[in-house]
Protein backbone atom coordinates (compact mmCIF):
# COMPACT_ATOMS: atom_id res chain seq x y z
CA UNK A 1 0.00 0.00 0.00
CA UNK A 2 1.32 3.49 -0.87
CA UNK A 3 2.14 6.26 1.57
CA UNK A 4 -0.21 9.13 2.20
CA UNK A 5 2.17 11.38 0.22
CA UNK A 6 1.97 9.05 -2.78
CA UNK A 7 -1.81 8.99 -2.49
CA UNK A 8 -1.95 12.79 -2.33
CA UNK A 9 0.25 13.11 -5.42
CA UNK A 10 -1.87 10.58 -7.29
CA UNK A 11 -5.09 12.38 -6.34
CA UNK A 12 -3.61 15.74 -7.36
CA UNK A 13 -2.52 14.33 -10.73
CA UNK A 14 -6.00 12.91 -11.29
CA UNK A 15 -7.57 16.28 -10.44
CA UNK A 16 -5.23 18.10 -12.85
CA UNK A 17 -5.99 15.67 -15.66
CA UNK A 18 -9.70 15.96 -14.97
CA UNK A 19 -9.81 19.74 -15.31
CA UNK A 20 -7.13 20.09 -18.00
CA UNK A 21 -8.78 21.34 -21.18
CA UNK A 22 -8.02 20.06 -24.65
CA UNK A 23 -5.88 22.79 -26.18
CA UNK A 24 -4.72 23.19 -29.76
CA UNK A 25 -2.58 26.28 -30.37
CA UNK A 26 -2.56 27.56 -33.94
CA UNK A 27 -0.46 30.21 -35.64
CA UNK A 28 -1.96 32.81 -37.99
CA UNK A 29 -1.71 30.39 -40.94
CA UNK A 30 -3.71 27.72 -39.08
CA UNK A 31 -0.70 25.51 -38.40
CA UNK A 32 -0.75 23.60 -35.12
CA UNK A 33 2.06 24.88 -32.89
CA UNK A 34 0.90 23.37 -29.58
CA UNK A 35 -1.14 20.33 -28.57
CA UNK A 36 -2.14 19.25 -25.05
CA UNK A 37 -2.45 15.72 -23.76
CA UNK A 38 -6.18 16.31 -23.33
CA UNK A 39 -6.38 17.20 -27.04
CA UNK A 40 -4.61 13.95 -27.81
CA UNK A 41 -7.17 12.01 -25.77
CA UNK A 42 -10.07 13.90 -27.38
CA UNK A 43 -9.00 13.68 -31.02
CA UNK A 44 -6.65 10.70 -30.95
CA UNK A 45 -3.57 12.33 -32.50
CA UNK A 46 -0.34 12.79 -30.54
CA UNK A 47 1.56 16.09 -30.52
CA UNK A 48 4.23 14.50 -32.71
CA UNK A 49 1.55 13.73 -35.30
CA UNK A 50 -0.04 17.18 -35.41
CA UNK A 51 2.46 19.92 -34.55
CA UNK A 52 3.56 21.55 -37.79
CA UNK A 53 0.48 20.41 -39.73
CA UNK A 54 -2.56 22.35 -40.84
CA UNK A 55 -5.38 22.27 -38.30
CA UNK A 56 -7.85 22.07 -41.18
CA UNK A 57 -6.52 18.69 -42.23
CA UNK A 58 -6.74 17.37 -38.68
CA UNK A 59 -9.89 18.91 -37.28
CA UNK A 60 -12.23 19.30 -40.25
CA UNK A 61 -14.02 16.32 -41.78
CA UNK A 62 -12.73 15.46 -45.26
CA UNK A 63 -16.07 16.39 -46.85
CA UNK A 64 -15.97 19.84 -45.26
CA UNK A 65 -12.35 20.82 -46.00
CA UNK A 66 -13.14 22.59 -49.29
CA UNK A 67 -15.88 24.63 -47.58
CA UNK A 68 -13.60 25.48 -44.65
CA UNK A 69 -10.82 26.57 -47.01
CA UNK A 70 -13.21 28.97 -48.80
CA UNK A 71 -13.99 30.72 -45.49
CA UNK A 72 -10.43 31.95 -45.09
Amino acid sequence: MGSSAETAVSEAQTAIETVCPAIALLDVQGTVVGWSQAAQRLVGYSAAEVVGRSAGVLLVAADDRAKAHQLR
